[in-house]
């Protein structure tokens, strides 16, 4: 190593520690100590890490932790002296912090910064309007040096508090407050907003962006990527800053209407990704959809989309006017919905699955409005489908019987059974798991390859319908003939259609021995590989809550015939429930469900 050019070794540096690669998400994947590493190895490394400006471009700014609030009132003066004490030591640590960000920022010479900031929970909550003062000038000192900087911003990943001091220096100033206009040169912009903060007095659902004040740090032409974590953002002022936002290709989790979708799409051409949230909108307000005989806006680089709390209705007000030809990852999500099968959400299929269905690799559906008869469509025409994940596992909105209307029962063992191959190589050569002694009808042992009616190229299946206490209940046998049904016969065979992963959680029927054991995790493939299926390379599993074989058609009901393709549950017995039940199942899980008295069995449901 002493051998080395000084301009190896910086190059040497560089490579150990990972900067600008874009990868990190999080202020705690900042490499913000590789470089103080590298000074305390000798003298000549030490000299080498100072004076190569490229190790300092990635700064971190911890906000040190404030003091707790006192417990209980002081009595006397002497006992403040801890807690002023605390804060004394509170107001050094930020000086000294303050101090080191001074030296960082100077050895970065003038090049890009990508800038991590946290501050959740940590800047003090004023009490006074001289409190107000004096904190905020405590934390001008500590914000300044990096504000100052802001024309060199590449990217921000900030975890702030909303309404604390440095969400108002982020998003609360106009563009003559920057001293570099604009941003030049961020592209990256990733906040994690913390609703929960003692800054916020208001009840907001979503942090909402004041008109014409907060939007400073997304007007930059350079903008690449907007992403706001788990917390929706509402940008009042979004047809002021799209025209910004020409050479985007990443918006992640922003509020916004159908119509202010399609602007999106109409003024982003480059956009790849999006994960977008629709505002509370009443159905009554629905407008009928225009029909478009020609698409109007074409995505050619759209990739993967997520919308959450958009109908079908809603939905398809965009897809009418939007194409995205090379859509693979499609995430549908409604979890505002009660799902009643009479609304108006439930009457329409969604038109993006049906033409994104040759191009589709990955597909969600997270409480998604919709029937059997719609699932049966989409499985019909998603032919490239790997992955495919189901999740039902709420509640109604309001947690009531009266709102509990989706249950989840549209995917049941039919629609398993459908997804089952109807002839295997597995057939062909007599193997199968333990205790599956009886073949389908359908079933020939002459056929060398499999022949699957529904999602042929399925390599991930995920189904979790536990949350729901009307959800439908499995057969264990159907699980496992499904699984098997996709699996090729040997170590050697190698097709890209054979199932890898396989996630149930799900009600499934129990033995003598159900009440037990009301929540019982299984180990689907080492039940395979017991009765001789080839598992090499399959994760599958399952978290089954029993019910009794015998009180299932008890528990179910009697199906709704008045309702059509459009119900999706059951009519309970108005005695067969009698009282609410909780308990604690082994696995620390809290399930609710119902005891019947007269029948003396219960069914459980996860919250």
């Amino acid at each position: 190593m002493d051998r080395l050019s000084d301009e190896i070794l910086g190059e040497i540096f560089l490579w150990c520690i990972p900067i600008g690669n874009g990868s990190r998400t999080t202020i705690d994947q900042c490499p913000q100590d590789a470089p103080l590493v590298l000074l305390l190895v000798c003298r000549r490394w030490k000299s080498e890490a100072k004076s190569n400006p490229r190790l300092w471009t990635s700064i971190a700014l911890h906000v040190p932790r404030r003091p707790g609030p006192l417990r209980t009132p002081p009595t006397s003066s002497p006992e403040y002296a801890p807690y002023i004490a605390a804060w004394a030591e509170w107001w050094h640590r930020v000086r000294d912090v303050a101090r080191g960000l001074r030296v960082w920022i100077k050895r970065s010479c003038t090049l890009p910064l990508d800038v991590y900031v946290d501050n959740t929970g940590r800047e003090p909550v004023p009490i006074t309007p001289e409190q107000d003062t004096n904190n905020n000038t405590i934390l001008v000192c500590l914000y300044g040096p990096l504000l100052k900087e802001e024309y060199r911003w590449r990217s921000l990943h900030a975890s702030v508090d909303y309404e604390s001091l440095l969400w108002g220096f982020l998003f609360r100033r106009e563009p003559e407050d920057t001293p570099g206009g604009l941003y030049p040169l961020i592209e990256d912009v990733k906040l994690d907003i913390g609703m929960k903060s003692e800054f916020n007095d208001q009840e907001l659902e979503y942090p909402r962006v004041d008109s014409g004040l907060s939007t400073v740090i997304c007007r930059s032409p350079t903008v690449r990527s907007v992403h706001t974590g788990s917390t929706p953002l509402r940008i009042l002022d979004l047809p002021f800053i799209l025209p910004f936002w020409g050479n985007i290709t990443n918006i992640g989790f922003i509020e916004a209407a159908p119509e202010e979708v399609v602007q999106i799409f109409k003024t982003c051409p480059l956009l790849q990704k999006c994960k977008l949230v629709c505002p509370d909108i009443d159905l009554e307000d629905e407008v009928d959809v225009v029909v478009i005989h020609s698409k109007t806006i074409v995505m050619s680089y759209l990739s993967e989309a997520y919308f959450q709390d958009y109908t079908s209705f809603r939905m398809n007000q965009i897809s009418v006017r939007v194409e995205a030809p090379y859509l693979k990852h499609l995430g549908l999500a409604n979890t505002m919905c009660d799902h009643a099968p009479w609304r108006r959400c439930n009457t329409e299929l969604y038109e993006i699955v049906l033409e994104c269905a040759e191009t589709l690799e990955s597909l969600g559906l997270d409480h998604v409005c919709m029937t059997k008869v719609h699932l049966l469509t989409y499985f019909e025409k998603l032919k490239g489908l790997k992955k495919l994940r189901l999740d039902y596992s709420r509640v109604g909105e309001d947690g009531g019987d009266d709102d509990d209307w989706y249950e989840g029962g549209m995917f049941d063992g039919e629609i398993l059974q459908a997804m089952t191959s109807t002839t295997t190589m597995q057939e062909e050569e007599g193997s199968g798991y333990a205790g599956s002694d009886c073949k389908d009808e359908h079933q020939t042992s002459d056929v060398s390859e499999t022949a699957n009616t529904f999602l042929p190229n399925l390599r991930e299946f995920v189904c979790i319908t536990t949350g729901s206490k009307q959800g439908s209940t499995f057969d264990e046998e159907d699980i496992l003939r499904f699984i098997q049904s996709r699996r090729p016969p040997s170590t050697s065979a190698n097709c890209p259609s054979w199932l890898l992963c396989a996630v149930f959680y799900c009600k499934a029927f129990g033995t003598e021995e159900w009440q037990e054991k009301m929540c019982e995790e299984v180990d689907l493939a080492e039940i395979l590989k017991a009765g001789g299926v080839n598992v090499e390379g399959l994760e599958a599993k399952g978290m089954f809550l029993r019910v009794a074989p015998q009180s299932h058609d008890t528990a179910r009901g009697e199906p709704l015939s008045n309702m059509g393709d459009y119900f999706l549950g059951y009519e309970d017995d108005e005695n067969s429930y009698a009282d609410e039940v909780e308990e604690q199942d082994e696995f620390g899980v809290v399930v609710c469900g119902n005891e019947d008295k007269d029948e003396g069995h219960r069914e459980f449901y996860y919250y």
